[in-house]
């Protein structure tokens, strides 16, 4: 979904795989599965019904020379994204809804020799699902 989207343009989706950020792998999109829970309003008793929330973190990285454009970029790319996301809630109906919960915005040097800098962006994301047994 993200991918093939017309509006973040070329870049590379990797689901649960280790994050591997370097200057030659740039733009990434790096989602993962962090958790899934029931709400608290879900009762055992309830019996033949289940509602689980899935909490996914999403990461874009891009690199650059310079931070101040680069973080203009970065900004840029996670609204696309989350803008992907909001225009498609069920993600083509594999899940019932899904809403945005914001994220951390890090920044800094990159280590060792390679030279510039790198920006992420963090959108934390839950959607639920329903089944009946």
């Amino acid at each position: 979904m993200l991918e093939n989207s017309e509006l973040l343009g070329p870049c590379r989706a990797v689901v649960d795989e280790q994050m591997i950020v370097g200057a030659d792998d740039l733009p990434q999109i790096f989602i993962f599965l962090l958790r899934r829970s029931a709400p608290d309003s879900q009762l055992i008793a309830t019996g033949k019904k289940q509602i689980y929330h899935l909490e996914f973190a999403i990461y874009a990285f891009l690199y650059g020379l310079e931070l101040k454009p680069l973080l203009k970029a970065r900004d840029d790319m996670i609204m696309k994204i989350e803008t992907v996301l909001m225009n498609n809630r069920t993600f083509n109906e594999l899940v019932d809804t899904s809403w945005l919960k914001g994220g951390e915005m890090p920044s800094g040097r990159l280590q060792g020799d390679e030279v510039g800098v790198v920006a992420g962006g963090e959108i934390l994301l839950t959607a639920e699902i329903e089944f009946n047994s």
